[in-house]
């Protein structure tokens, strides 16, 4: 019911009390007597004169008066109304009797008025050459339903929803997240978020990143070929930043030179006469159809138990890829619907027709197999290929297991309870590159023809290559953005940073300071920087060079064995506090530990650490950002205040 207020509203938007009521009342005398005056109803409220009934309990005025009730009390004993008469356009306000009876016209509440969704786009993640990551945040449903959301993406800007090249993640008002996939490799994307309602579709901020160089179907970089322990060869391909076999695996023996036991029996079907495969609750391989030939060209079947044995399959220094392995070659490749084609060997040699999609685009050239059933049947051989991955799951039940087929182009998850199956192996190089702790170069190569870079301000670093990364060697020193603008500096606080005066706390925009304001900290460890001016569009790595998102630093930390080993291998070995554990600058990254500024302006563990900022945010007030330590050799992935005063490593587009 509308409050006295609503009605006040309404009749002011009509142009006041003395002409609302005309502009309100139903035209002619069919139902108000004559003369009905100043009837237009262009407001089309169309009120009627119902009348009233009195308190007494009499009914009067029906057919000359019209009277609606608010929502609004005068006192205990009263509440205001508004009627209309047959011989004016005046809206009158009275009030009267809560025992009075008149009409009731009802107000939809404003809250519920429907308007387009609010929404942003969330930062782009997990670049590869074919695929990215996005998503959106809706903050406001516009008072109605979200009935479609998700993002789309093109190589033109301002995107919308009658184009194909969009997801699909479901319903409702939060955050979501987006797979971009089926991307060309070295283009420049733009994306944004959308949510429909009733109202329309709405679009989150416009956001634009370059797919990586698909880097795949060449031999692995110094590694072209590997033996296993019984001196088979197999060739290698280079797919992203993984080095796979480009064979499926044919050892006899595990690492320690023991022999994995063959299974011949069951005849050529496998299920045959003195079939034993199904009995095997330790490792074990087989051939297909025993046959020397299936040998030659597809490997062994093993059953789980080999796989898993703690003695090894792989060469050393090469493992059965995990879960993650297998979802990062996938999501390289496109999505898991895309590639089995681009992994599969072209044409039927091999392959049963029609070998769908298969362009072996990855040089992974997979071949179809077969496999050997729990009960010893061979099976799908020239249809189907399944290879082991190393995860258990539901507390060791279950194993993951993936497959190609010929009637299709998709890379499929099987989640297996039967240990027994025989499945082809493909092994993964630990690293793509290797890095050891006796490198004849302790601070790493240059980047090739990119030896050093100058910033805006004439500073010039030395850069490192780092598996397919070209990183700075330094921390960044620039005063301004690349347009020449002036990056404010900070001096206030005193020497701790949170002395009488101090302004840190208050930036934020783009500003930068020194650790102590101490000329000798800027030269040693370069400037801290809040993340404002991480972010600026103007720009603060030279050209040609950005700051690392989150999932590069993440592709920097897997490259160098996980988190856990890599902060060891990125720290420089002199000027730390001790112990400086296990720091080898393994990379020539020379991690420095020139300390942080926080929010409230502190300066802090200058020897102790290093801070270092991502360009992806967590949240509103906070960032992703990277950590080393003086007493681990972990790289720490952690969120900080955006007006923390961090430095900055750039890393080349």
């Amino acid at each position: 019911m509308p409050s006295d207020a609503e009605w006040t509203t309404l009749t002011t938007y009509l142009g006041g009390e003395i002409v609302a009521g005309g502009k309100m009342k139903s035209v002619g005398t069919t139902y108000w007597s004559s003369p009905n005056t100043r009837d237009t109803n262009e407001s089309g409220f169309s009120a009627l004169p119902g009348g009233a009934r009195g308190s007494d309990g009499g009914f009067f005025n029906i057919r000359s008066n019209a009277f609606f009730w608010s929502a609004t009390e005068r006192d205990v004993s009263n509440a205001w109304y508004r009627y209309l008469l047959d011989g004016n356009g005046v809206v009158n306000k009275l009030y009267g009797s809560l025992r009075l009876g008149l009409s009731v016209r009802c107000l939809k509440d404003t809250n519920s008025i429907v308007s387009i969704p609010s929404l942003t786009t969330t930062a782009i993640t997990a670049i590869t050459a074919t695929s990215s990551t996005s998503g959106g945040n809706i903050t406001a449903d516009g008072g109605a339903p979200i009935t479609a959301r998700g993002v789309v993406w093109s190589t033109s800007t301002n995107p919308t929803i009658t184009l194909t090249t969009k997801t699909s993640n479901g319903t409702g008002i939060s955050s979501f997240t987006s797979s971009l996939t089926n991307l060309t490799p070295k283009t420049t994307y733009y994306v944004r978020a959308y949510a429909t309602n009733s109202a329309g579709t709405a679009y989150g901020n416009e956001i634009s990143f370059i797919t990586s160089e698909a880097i795949m179907n060449i031999p692995c970089p110094g590694t072209p070929t590997v033996k296993d322990i019984d001196g088979n060869t197999y060739n290698t391909v280079q797919i992203g930043t993984q080095c796979w076999m480009r064979e499926n695996l044919k050892v006899t023996k595990h690492r320690d030179g023991s022999i994995i036991p063959l299974d011949g029996s069951g005849g050529i079907t496998g299920n045959g006469t003195g079939e034993t495969w199904s009995s095997k609750t330790t490792g074990a391989r087989t051939v297909y159809g025993h046959s020397a030939t299936n040998l030659a060209t597809y490997g062994y079947l093993y059953n789980w138990y080999a796989v898993s044995d703690t003695k090894g399959l792989c060469p050393s220094g090469w493992n059965v890829p995990s879960e993650s392995d297998w979802n990062t070659l996938s999501n390289f490749l496109g999505d898991e619907i895309f590639a089995g084609g681009k992994m599969k060997e072209s044409g039927t040699t091999n392959w049963v027709s029609p070998n769908i999609n298969a362009n072996n685009e990855s040089g992974f050239s997979a071949i179809p197999s077969g496999f050997r059933k729990f009960e010893g049947e061979f099976s799908n051989l020239g249809s189907f290929s399944i290879w082991w991955s190393s995860t258990i799951f539901d507390e060791g039940d279950e194993v993951w297991a993936l497959s190609v087929k010929n009637d299709n182009s998709t890379l499929s998850w099987s989640d297996l309870e039967t240990f027994e199956l025989g499945a082809s192996i493909r092994c993964i190089k630990d690293t793509l590159f290797n890095v050891t702790s006796n490198s004849t170069n302790e601070y790493g190569k240059p980047c090739l023809n990119v030896s050093n870079v100058i910033d805006i301000d004439g500073n010039n670093y030395n850069t490192v290559l780092i598996g397919n990364q070209c990183w700075l060697k330094e921390n960044l020193k620039v005063t301004k953005y690349r347009d020449g603008s002036l990056i404010p500096l900070d001096n206030t606080g005193g020497p701790t940073g949170n002395g009488t005066n101090q302004l840190w706390s208050t930036r934020n925009y783009g500003s930068r300071t020194i650790y102590g304001h101490n000329a000798t900290n800027l030269k040693n460890y370069g400037y801290l920087y809040n993340w404002y001016a991480v972010t600026d569009i103007k720009g603060i790595c030279p050209t040609g060079w950005h700051i690392p998102t989150d999932s590069e630093w993440t592709n920097l930390a897997n490259f160098l064995g996980g988190e856990g080993l890599a902060g060891g291998k990125l720290k420089s070995t002199t000027n730390w506090k001790t112990p400086n554990r296990d720091a080898t600058n393994e990379v020539g990254f020379s991690g420095l530990n020139g300390g942080i500024r926080g929010y409230d302006g502190t300066f802090a563990f200058l020897r102790y650490g290093g801070f270092f900022w991502s360009n992806t945010t967590y949240d509103t007030g906070n960032a992703w950002t990277r950590a080393l330590d003086y007493d681990s050799g972990n790289l720490g992935r952690d969120y900080e205040n955006k007006l923390n005063g961090l430095y900055i490593r750039c890393l080349k587009d």
